[in-house]
């Protein structure tokens, strides 16, 4: 599979990356963009779900304690979150000299309305769906099938 010189990132090809689940394509693909080899394009969206994800994943790992008490104990001790590595991971997302986060503004978010009703897309999809739409970008390398229905969208799979 050839990958294009620039393409939008999904959160799920960061957290494969972070987990068990990476595979040596997405860590050399990741590599080039770290560098500055291959553009990639991210949004608010993805900054969150990778940052939300790892945290409590991380809450979970090292309390020994299920999501949901993860999710209360947040709530209950915000002073966890201060301590969290999960920080120093999105630190480094950011950093990478081919990562360009893009703007979410009014016109992304009625976008995102109609292409959630349209496409039937949950709205943190179609919110990334909008962003790509706005900013020209036709391909987008996620593991996520959802993104199929959104047929301006070139899907890239990696694993």
């Amino acid at each position: 599979m050839l990958l294009p010189d620039s393409c939008f990132i999904d959160s799920n090809i960061f957290l494969d990356a972070a987990t068990e689940r990476t595979t040596k394509k997405i860590h050399s693909f990741l590599e080039k963009v770290k560098f500055g080899e291959i553009k990639g394009y991210i949004n608010p969206i993805v900054v969150s779900e990778v940052f939300h994800k790892l945290a409590i994943t991380e809450i979970i790992r090292t309390m020994k304690i299920s999501y949901s008490e993860a999710i209360a104990l947040t709530k209950e001790e915000p002073e966890i979150i201060k301590k969290l590595k999960t920080f120093k991971a999105i630190n480094e997302i950011i950093s990478y000299q081919g990562i360009e986060i893009l703007e979410i503004n009014k016109e992304t978010v009625i976008d995102a309305i109609k292409i959630s009703k349209e496409k039937g897309l949950l709205f943190q999809d179609a919110l990334i769906a909008s962003t790509c739409k706005q900013n020209r970008i036709e391909d987008i390398l996620t593991n996520d099938k959802d993104f199929e229905r959104a047929d301006f969208l070139n899907v890239i799979k990696i694993n």
